[in-house]
């Protein structure tokens, strides 16, 4: 999570009154959305992934270092479908909270489970900490490929 802004603002000059109004919704309030966003550190992301049929977990998301005194709150909702073998698809909601402790990046308390639906039974999400990072890993069935997508919502504070 990148507490940022990455959003350009147009350099048209405004010709007409009713030209900024218009100019507003376009440039103004989507500039003003990504700086709250960015003070607030909040960040949502997707990301997809493809796997093999192999039954490995495999990293679909990874968060940015937690320096020490960093908190993330993560919502992970997964979506999975199979791309060969017999079809299967999976659907995931997990939410988890990391702290970094004097240099320790762990997790506080579980995972929480808030859904699982599944078709193909030996799929499987977690979340793991690798580093000083927080990541969000996929499972396939070990027996057919699975396209995965997954949206991240990231909630973080950096205040000890």
């Amino acid at each position: 999570m990148r507490n940022t802004v990455l959003r350009a603002l147009s350099e048209r000059p405004i010709a007409k009154a009713e030209d900024v109004i218009p100019m507003l919704n376009k440039e103004l309030i989507p500039l003003v959305r990504e700086m709250r966003t960015a003070h607030n550190l909040e960040g949502r992301q997707q990301y997809s992934v493809a796997t093999v049929g192999t039954g490995v977990f495999t990293t679909i998301w990874t968060s940015d270092e937690l320096r020490v005194d960093d908190q993330l709150h993560v919502h992970a909702n997964v979506v999975a479908r199979s791309t060969s073998g017999a079809a299967g698809s999976a659907g995931y909601l997990r939410a988890g909270l990391f702290v970094n402790t004097a240099g320790v990046v762990s997790q506080v308390g579980v995972t929480t489970d808030m859904s699982t639906i599944e078709s193909a039974a030996g799929c499987d999400v977690q979340f793991a900490v690798s580093g000083q990072r927080v990541v969000f890993q996929v499972k396939d069935d070990a027996a057919s490929s699975y396209a995965w997508k997954g949206t991240f919502t990231v909630l973080g504070s950096d205040q000890p």
